[in-house]
């Protein structure tokens, strides 16, 4: 799991940030917060 897609944007150090959904006949699961991300907020 933690697997997020990192877009740059036309601006300087700003990226749109997309989690990776999982899905099945269960529904659907997504991490919506990683460790990684810990020293910027």
């Amino acid at each position: 799991m933690g697997k997020f897609k990192f877009t740059e944007t036309g601006i300087k150090d700003l990226y749109v940030i997309e989690p990776t959904v999982f899905g099945d006949a269960r529904g659907y699961f997504m991490e919506t917060f990683n460790d990684e991300f810990a020293p910027y907020i």
